[in-house]
């Protein structure tokens, strides 16, 4: 058992087949066999899968205001926010391989995109993929892994990223868990140069499991990314907030809430030509529920209510400034 909650996967299973050899009682038989289909699932394939409809009405994310700041000029429909009605979606697949005591090989891919039937100017899809390394004890895990991100936008080729992330998780007691992550990368822009440039990332989480039932949360996040072009590049500073409850009757429910400050670099111009006279900055505010009972599954798939809101105040006001907010029903399911 030791080995087993030490995650020295190996070493678990070595010791399981040998009791299984030698024991003779069926209880413990049974015990030893629920332990090495544990194992088994643990050192395989994980995946998870979600979806859900939009009826976007500003899928561009920009300010409805016709003119552009205090230039004299106005914006032509296209820079107005247009609607769309798609689809996004979710999948990531990751595996584990144990090399000796708690040391893994750690490989993962994972697919975001949206996708907008009526508008497909607007269809976006991530795909980000790691292969590095992973410790594993019964208190904590580390991680340090190489990353390649490759982004279509309106289905052509926008940009990639290349870099490495570290990860750090530990149960500092066994009611408080700090998660913490690095990341550097460089990205390069297939039609727009003055875009590249570096990103540098750093997270960190404080968790408190209130009890089985309960759980908060809160972390901070900071983002640098350098550009060629000053205008582009940027700081990041955000708080969330989080609180995740189970509540009667098989309901569960996750709250998360969140503030964050960019300020970018250089004075604004609009499309590299038309000068703002402003360097841009924003604030943005997030808000979502998600609610779920738990033992509604069709086809081992949860379907979650998800409630959200956003919004982002600009000191360009007439075109970044915009808000949005709404329902939605999203299908989940692990495997």
């Amino acid at each position: 058992k030791t080995f087993f909650f030490d995650q020295q996967n190996r070493n678990a299973r070595a010791e399981f087949d040998l009791a299984r050899a030698v024991e003779e009682a069926p209880l413990a038989e049974q015990l030893i066999q629920d332990y090495l289909t544990a194992l088994d699932e643990r050192d395989g394939w994980q995946t998870s899968v979600s979806a859900y409809y939009l009826s976007e009405k500003n899928v561009n994310n920009t300010a409805s205001a016709r003119e552009i700041e205090n230039t004299g000029f106005i914006k032509g429909d296209g820079m107005l926010p247009q609607r769309a009605h798609g689809l996004t979606y979710n999948l990531s697949v990751e595996r584990d391989w144990n090399l000796f005591n708690g040391h893994y090989v750690h490989m993962e891919s994972s697919v975001n995109g949206k996708f907008y039937w009526d508008n497909r100017d607007y269809d976006d899809v991530y795909n980000r993929n790691y292969l590095g390394y992973r410790h594993k004890s019964a208190r904590q895990t580390i991680s340090l892994l190489p990353f390649y991100e490759r982004r279509w936008y309106g289905n052509e080729r926008y940009n990639w990223v290349s870099g490495v992330r570290g990860e750090l998780t530990r149960w500092l007691t066994p009611n408080w868990q700090f998660s913490g992550a690095l990341e550097w990368g460089k990205s390069r822009y297939f039609s727009d140069d003055a875009q590249n440039g570096t990103n540098r990332l750093a997270s960190a989480t404080l968790l408190w499991l209130r009890n089985s039932r309960q759980y908060f949360y809160a972390g901070v996040d900071f983002n640098r990314e350098r550009t060629w072009a000053k205008q582009y590049g940027s700081n990041l500073k955000g708080l969330r907030l989080g609180w995740g409850q189970a509540l009667p009757y098989g309901i569960s429910s996750r709250l998360s809430a969140g503030i964050s400050k960019r300020d970018f670099k250089g004075k604004a111009t609009l499309g590299g030509i038309l000068p703002l006279g402003k360097v841009r900055e924003d604030m943005i505010y997030t808000a979502s529920l998600n609610l779920w009972k738990r033992d509604w599954q069709g086809f081992g798939a949860t379907p979650k209510l998800h409630f959200f809101w956003k919004k982002q105040d600009s000191n360009l006001n007439t075109l970044y400034s915009y808000s949005e907010h709404g329902v939605r029903l999203v299908i989940e399911r692990d495997f």
